[in-house]
């Protein structure tokens, strides 16, 4: 999974918080989990943005606890 299998929504946000077991999804080839199924949806729709935020943000939100 992606970003150590933290939120991908909430990764943008500069945060972590815990996902969904059931709130994943596929995405070029790689997974992609959320804390919950709305996160899905919202992915959807703006996949490439959402990735490369987190992408931005995550070796910042990594650092911390």
């Amino acid at each position: 999974p992606q970003y150590k299998a933290y939120c991908a929504i909430t990764i943008t946000r500069g945060a972590k918080m815990e996902v969904d077991p059931e709130a994943f999804l596929v995405w070029n080839g790689k997974l992609y989990m959320f804390a919950g199924k709305q996160g899905v949806a919202m992915f959807q729709q703006e996949a490439a943005a959402i990735v490369a935020k987190a992408d931005s943000a995550w070796p910042d939100v990594n650092k911390r606890p």
